[in-house]
């Protein structure tokens, strides 16, 4: 007796147990349900809104680069349309085609503004061909015009072909992509008010850079930062920016200066 009454309690508990799982089961699907057209009213809401209807473009970030052609069409294209579902390839294709352009993306100000955000390749050298051909530190080509703005450096030394075009990649070896590079994160760095205007670069053994009308010899490819640093320093020590004439630094144990 005493085991049929064991037996039936062990059967009610399963039973109870059994009870419970399936009103969890229930009450999960009726939650699930209830999420589910929760988001699906959420996102006809969203999708037909007028209040999510883009109203307002922005640019940010292009300086330099021309796309007054690209807003009219994104003005054309976006405004009105639904700031979740609409597609922005074409527009990003179209801005990325400008020179300047090195990447762009989308920020969607909700509920009805976007801004496409440019980040601009730095326009650090040219190579006067007959026309400014305007590079910047990996030698692409951003700009070919009939002047070139202040604070740009001019690149001697290197040939370019006559036919090259925009977005073209003039042709360096890896000293003088590598050297590019170095002096552009120096110049980056400049703080000294010294204003560098020229650097010829057609013999590595003997390289030399122009400020104001000073010519900074320095010699190979070797410590250029401390060279650099150490002319600069020469320079505002002696009172020298004002003055013409060449500081040698090509043997830094050594500098030797002339300038009057």
């Amino acid at each position: 007796m005493n085991n049929e009454r064991i037996n039936k309690n062990i059967v009610k508990k399963q039973d109870n147990i059994l009870i419970l799982k399936r009103r969890k089961k229930k009450k999960i699907r009726r939650v699930a349900f209830l999420f589910l057209l929760i988001s699906v009213i959420l996102i006809i809401l969203l999708l037909n809104l007028n209040i999510f209807k883009i109203q307002k473009i922005e640019f940010i970030g292009n300086e330099n680069a021309k796309i007054a052609e690209v807003e009219i069409k994104a003005t054309d294209e976006l405004i009105g349309k639904n700031i979740f579902i609409v597609n922005y390839d074409k527009i990003l294709n179209d801005i990325s085609k400008d020179p300047y352009v090195d990447d762009v993306i989308v920020r969607k100000r909700i509920p009805n503004k976007i801004n496409f955000v440019i980040n601009e390749k730095k326009t650090l050298f040219y190579i006067n061909n007959g026309k400014y051909v305007i590079l910047d530190k990996d030698g692409t080509v951003l700009e070919i015009d009939n002047e070139v703005k202040n604070g740009i450096i001019e690149i001697i030394g290197i040939d370019i072909d006559d036919d090259i075009k925009l977005k073209d990649n003039i042709n360096l070896d890896k000293f003088h992509k590598d050297l590019l590079h170095e002096f552009a994160d120096l110049f980056s760095r400049n703080t000294s008010g010294l204003n560098p205007y020229k650097l010829d670069v057609g013999n590595l053994t003997n390289l030399n850079l122009f400020v104001n009308d000073i010519e900074i010899k320095m010699g190979d490819l070797y410590n250029l930062k401390y060279k650099l640093n150490f002319a600069f320093t020469i320079i505002d020590e002696y009172q020298l920016a004002d003055k013409s004439g060449y500081i040698d630094v090509s043997d830094h144990n050594l500098p030797v200066y002339n300038c009057q």
